[in-house]
């Protein structure tokens, strides 16, 4: 940090994005001789593999495996290297485009930028077995894919896409199940579902963990002043929850 506040003028702060609060990192800016002042968390819901058997008996993972069964052949193959997955994003990238066409967050995909700093991603990592590209066919025809990642310890959903057309089907939490199982072949230890409050990581998660966005400054008083904002902006949170809590008990 010293170092790099020399070569910044007029320097005023840094601030980290999504830093593991049960990390060594996070113990090390929050301890340092720097005034750090968490400015957000989020949770990030994980599975403790040692319970993985259970989850996979889950009735709606077999219920909606079968469904898709009965619709045609089901295959799932999982590529590590590039050779084998450069070519087939672009119908993972497409897929995800139509899965959230319309909606209030659209698919990063549309920026032609995103599909190439994937393709890097790809080329980066390629003949370290750590990344993991799975794709979820029926009858030959892509209807899930994942991107993700295995380190040896855990195993990172990173993003998934699936057919919207057919999501009746669930062909997301028939993804699921077979990555589960593969994670457990692999030996993992942990499932880490990343960031987000999505309803479906909760039925699998064991831990919720969070991260943490922090902001650290050389100065006392900008610290100071920092908090204070973060103080009244929490503060009329609270009141404006109590407003529409107020509101909807009238209503």
């Amino acid at each position: 940090l010293d170092h790099v506040r020399q070569q910044v003028g007029n320097f005023r702060c840094f601030d980290f994005h999504k830093v593991p609060t049960h990390g060594c990192l996070y113990t090390a800016l929050t301890d340092s001789r720097y005034h750090a002042t968490v400015t957000s968390t989020l949770n990030a819901p994980q599975m403790d593999m040692s319970t993985v058997a259970a989850a996979l008996k889950k009735k709606s993972l077999r219920r909606h495996e079968n469904g898709l069964k009965k619709r045609g052949e089901v295959s799932f193959e999982t590529y590590s290297g590039a050779a084998q997955i450069t070519g087939r994003l672009e119908g993972f990238f497409q897929q995800h485009i139509e899965r959230w066409q319309g909606s209030d967050t659209p698919s990063l995909f549309i920026d032609p930028g995103n599909r190439d700093f994937y393709h890097a991603l790809v080329d980066a990592f390629d003949g370290t077995g750590v990344l993991r590209f799975s794709e979820l066919k029926l009858d030959g025809a892509l209807v899930a894919a994942h991107l993700g990642f295995y380190d040896g310890v855990t195993f990172t959903w990173y993003k998934p896409s699936y057919d919207i057309n057919l999501a009746k089907a669930s062909p997301g939490e028939v993804l699921i199940k077979n990555l589960l199982t593969e994670a457990r072949s692999l030996e993992a230890d942990v499932f880490d579902f990343t960031i987000g409050d999505e309803a479906f990581k909760y039925r699998f998660a064991t831990l919720t963990p969070q991260v943490a966005d922090i902001h650290i400054t050389p100065y006392k008083l900008a610290a100071a002043v920092k908090r204070t904002k973060l103080q009244v902006r929490d503060t009329l949170r609270w009141v404006q929850q109590r407003i529409s809590r107020a509101r909807g008990r009238k209503s």
